[in-house]
């Protein structure tokens, strides 16, 4: 997997990506939800992979704190392999950020939706699949290419133990991780 480089919206570099949720949830917001989602998208010969990490306070409801990896591969076609290549991202990162912060931080979450499993990591997942396998757009209906791997993707983080969220409700995939892979 590629090393990511973090950063803020304002720029900035974040060297560690574990230390920096630990500091902000010892100093800004102990309350907040830590959220790991991302996207991806082709341009060109590239794809181009945006992680997030989005610090939440569900009680405030005033906005979120969103910081950011993104970087290019070869084009990959594949819309199954190119998910799956995102959900690596978010379990690698997701996964990090939770042994870091055990032990110094608790979020008790609901059960998941998908399966009714109770999470038992400390961060929520957001992935950008589909759970229908086609929508209406309009007066046109159109194909939810991300579907055919909503199973094996969703099955996989709840086993995991996180709590996942799937569209159209994971913000962090389809709103703040797709802003940055369009940039």
């Amino acid at each position: 997997m590629e090393k990511l480089f973090w950063k803020n919206f304002k720029g900035e570099s974040i060297e560690s990506i574990e230390s920096y949720v630990l500091n902000y949830i010892r100093t800004i917001d102990r309350q907040c939800k830590i959220i790991v989602g991302a996207d991806s998208s082709n341009h060109g010969r590239k794809t181009t992979y945006a992680v997030t990490v989005v610090f939440y306070n569900e009680q405030k409801r005033h906005g979120a704190h969103v910081v950011f990896a993104r970087f290019r591969v070869p084009k990959i076609k594949d819309v199954a392999t190119k998910i799956r290549k995102e959900v690596e991202y978010i379990y690698t990162v997701a996964d990090s950020i939770d042994n870091e912060i055990r032990g110094e931080y608790f979020y008790k979450f609901d059960k998941n939706y998908y399966d009714d499993s109770i999470p038992t990591r400390l961060v929520e997942v957001h992935v950008d699949v589909n759970p229908k396998k086609s929508t209406k757009n309009g007066r046109k209906m159109t194909n939810n290419k991300s579907n055919s791997v909503y199973t094996e993707v969703m099955g996989w983080l709840c086993a995991m133990g996180f709590k996942v969220i799937s569209k159209p409700y994971s913000f962090g995939a389809t709103n703040s991780a797709d802003k940055i892979c369009a940039k």
